[in-house]
């Protein structure tokens, strides 16, 4: 092409992403205990993630003392898209273990898939407090 005169060749962005994503830190800490029933639980990326890859069928939290029960939970975003909040719609079990997975099919902004799955644990306080 030639644009004021001087030949200009079209440029290709030949950038890889081959930096996979992983968790850096999760919320409750894994074996963690004493949490309240009300505790939401938030994985921490090292990277922004694709937000429609994040869904209740690849964050799974379950109840460790019963069936392994799947705890329903809603899913919110900070505006960096590195940060994923998982609040379960009905207050958590006292007393229990929970045990929260983050599958490979979650992927960052590129597509690259976590290399391994993010599993973690925690157990909520063991009741409420009486009141006197």
């Amino acid at each position: 092409m030639e644009k004021d005169g001087l030949l200009t060749y079209p440029t290709i962005d030949a950038t890889f992403d081959i930096i996979f994503p992983w968790v850096e830190k999760v919320d409750p800490p894994d074996n963690s205990t004493n949490k309240e029933i009300t505790t939401s639980i938030s994985a921490t990326f090292n990277e922004p993630m694709r937000i429609s890859t994040i869904t209740d069928s690849t964050f799974v939290l379950r109840d460790s003392n019963t069936n392994n029960h799947k705890v329903h939970v809603t899913i919110n975003f900070d505006s960096d898209r590195k940060i994923a909040t998982f609040k379960p719609t009905n207050n958590l079990s006292f007393n229990k273990w929970y045990r929260a997975t983050i599958t490979t099919e979650v992927t960052d902004e590129k597509g690259n898939p976590m290399l391994f799955e993010k599993k973690w644990s925690f157990k909520t306080k063991e009741s409420s407090p009486s009141v006197t």
